[in-house]
């Protein structure tokens, strides 16, 4: 039987596009509003956690680089076993990780403990995203010490490296969500979306 990371695979849904783009805010509604279907991480913040506390991977988190895809991965399979053992993370749930995978090798080192049921692009423009960065919107908090070239070098780095993913995944598993309309319309263009995996498992 295969060693998985808890006993058998759990499911999943990835979160992913451009920093400033609202994929936290969507994804944590989601969670809000159906908790007994869903669970939430987001690898940025567990990244900021440990770059508080590491000079080193704060250095990367400064440079606007982007940890290695191994070590992005068990770091993340390490907060999902703390979570759990403080009952904040439920296998028998569908996680949201937000902001992972990033590369297509992240794609297939979770792929090994857990189901992808649906890959969820996050999309708004360059200026949006800046917009966002630097001053919030109620869907993106105002991120400290920012410019607009520190936030443009972010997404221009973000975009080189995770642009392949949208063609890698199937039509049936990507879904993009326009996040440049109200809050509102992308919120229920998400769960519209969604439809076909939050049925069968609503509480009625």
């Amino acid at each position: 039987m295969a060693d998985y990371l808890f006993g058998q695979k759990s499911d999943y849904i990835t979160f992913f596009g451009p920093p400033g783009a609202g994929k936290g805010t969507l994804a944590k509604k989601l969670q809000a509003m159906f908790p007994e279907i869903f669970s939430y991480l987001s690898s940025g913040d567990v990244f900021r956690k440990d770059a508080e506390k590491n000079a080193d991977m704060n250095k990367l988190m400064k440079g606007s680089t982007f940890v290695g895809d191994q070590q992005a991965v068990n770091r993340i399979f390490e907060e999902l076993r703390i979570m759990k053992s403080n009952d904040l993370y439920d296998p028998s749930k569908i996680l949201l990780l937000d902001g992972m995978s990033r590369t297509i090798p992240q794609v297939g080192m979770l792929a090994q403990h857990f189901n992808l049921l649906k890959a969820v692009y996050v999309h708004a423009t360059p200026d949006i995203c800046v917009s966002r960065m630097m001053y919030g919107d109620g869907r993106e908090e105002r991120e400290q010490n920012n410019t607009v070239e520190k936030c443009m070098e972010r997404i221009q780095k973000h975009n080189a490296l995770t642009e392949p993913l949208k063609t890698h995944y199937s039509r049936e598993l990507l879904l993009t969500i326009d996040n440049m309309q109200p809050l509102s319309s992308s919120f229920y263009d998400l769960v519209t979306g969604l439809e076909d995996i939050l049925e069968p498992r609503k509480n009625y």
